[in-house]
């Protein structure tokens, strides 16, 4: 009350309703014991202003069953938040074949960076595509908004982004599903969802340096690292493997953090739908986070990426396997013999094995033309591989793979394409080819 017992004036209903929301707060906090700080009122130094952070209560009378079913819960999440719970936890076989990279963690950043290998994993989704695949990727919002835009993916591959894809069955017929890195928010807002849970706490939150909101152009601090192993599959050759991730001192913070960011992987995974799945389906993970999925295979991330003449093996369906092949046949890749070699050397074209980009079909797709040519006056043996198109697929339930196809192999014009040379790469071909036959790659 202000002098002469008249009451104060506020300038506005709102400021009203948040200083009565903070009296509450206060009263709340400071009827507690042995407590030095007040948990759910912090500081913005960005807008100079107080932030006051409550948990809205599910308004669930006491007398109602409640049935959570939650494939990511956390019981300890759960009490705080809908009071005693009994938690039961089912244990489902998940029809994937899942490969995940070690060395790379997939960040944002990193995926928005000028050098950022996008057009690579269009290539990559593209040809997933092209061999009958029907792939899905899920990524944070500004590179899935960035991949929707471009002209030249393939209009079968799904396109979603984290945060949008929970509960949905859009891609449950997807037979794989490509994840670039993970669901990283900021340390802070994680830290706030934390002081609205466990604000009352019996042994009070411990709030690491990154969990305070930062002032405007200052550097944001990181969380502090632990050890954390992977899930590997008994298919998986490498022994017990680990991680360095960046995680909240707190496990109950770090038990919140583990539900926006692994939670959120796990949520894109299941978009698959892979426990009633009519055949194992691929899951590429393009970052190094574990999560509560069995791994079966580690690859490093370049290992995913195509090199320059397996972009090349996708683009145009064939690529030459010798020095002087690809001096006939594409001239606009290597000018001399020392660069074609180079090339050669530097790209796994020739191990089919070794191809990870592409799928398994395309590894049993992969066909080879060997023959004889003259070049500069000495005839020689060649090998040329192509891709088979257009098979009529079959997919065994058991399998992680298309592997029965049926198609016509179009040999006579294969033949015909390394006499000729491609119509758009002008000085190409051998003008001779003599004694050609087939091979499997």
């Amino acid at each position: 009350m202000a002098a002469g017992n008249k009451p104060v004036t506020l300038p506005s209903a709102t400021l009203h309703r948040s200083l009565s929301v903070l009296l509450e707060v206060l009263r709340e906090e400071l009827s507690l014991k042995n407590r030095t700080q007040v948990e759910r009122v912090i500081y913005d130094p960005r807008t100079d202003e107080a932030v006051i952070v409550r948990l809205h209560s599910p308004e669930i009378p006491d007398n109602v069953p409640l049935l959570i079913l939650d494939a990511t819960g956390d019981q300890d999440l759960l009490e705080e938040i809908v009071g005693p719970v009994e938690f039961r936890t089912i244990d489902i076989e998940q029809r994937a074949f899942t490969t995940q990279v070690y060395d790379r963690t997939g960040s944002n950043s990193f995926w928005n960076g000028d050098t950022a290998p996008v057009a690579d994993l269009v290539s990559i989704l593209n040809v997933w595509a092209r061999l009958g695949e029907h792939p899905l990727l899920i990524s944070h919002k500004k590179l899935a908004d960035q991949l929707r835009e471009r002209s030249d993916l393939d209009e079968s591959v799904m396109v979603n982004h984290f945060q949008n894809v929970r509960g949905s069955n859009a891609a449950e017929h997807a037979s794989a599903v490509f994840i670039t890195g993970r669901n990283s928010p900021p340390a802070w807002t994680i830290d706030i969802k934390a002081r609205a849970v466990f604000w009352a706490a019996d042994q009070p939150l411990c709030h690491d340096e990154a969990s305070f909101l930062p002032a405007t152009g200052t550097a944001l601090p990181r969380l502090p690292t632990v050890l954390r192993g992977y899930l590997q599959s008994g298919a998986n050759p490498h022994p017990q493997s680990g991680v360095e991730v960046r995680s909240f001192t707190d496990e109950r913070i770090e038990a919140l953090h583990r539900q926006s960011r692994e939670a959120e992987t796990i949520q894109a995974i299941a978009r698959l739908r892979l426990v009633h799945a009519p055949f194992v389906k691929n899951v590429i993970l393009l970052g190094n986070l574990p999560v509560e999925m069995p791994v079966d295979q580690f690859v490093r991330f370049d290992e995913l990426m195509p090199d320059r003449l397996e972009i090349e093996l996708i683009r145009k369906g064939n690529v030459p396997l010798s020095a002087a092949g690809l001096l006939r046949m594409r001239p606009d890749l290597a000018t001399n013999a020392p660069q074609a070699k180079k090339m050669l050397q530097r790209s796994r074209v020739k191990d089919p094995s070794r191809l990870r980009a592409l799928p398994i079909l395309s590894q049993t797709g992969l066909l080879v033309i060997e023959f004889k040519a003259t070049n500069a006056g000495r005839t020689a043996t060649h090998q040329h591989l192509f891709i088979l198109l257009n098979q009529q697929a079959e997919r065994l339930p058991a399998a992680s793979s298309i592997n029965l196809s049926a198609g016509h192999i179009p040999f006579a014009d294969w033949v015909a394409y390394l006499e000729n040379g491609d119509p758009e790469i002008p000085g190409s071909g051998w003008s001779g080819v003599h004694q050609p036959r087939l091979l499997w790659a």
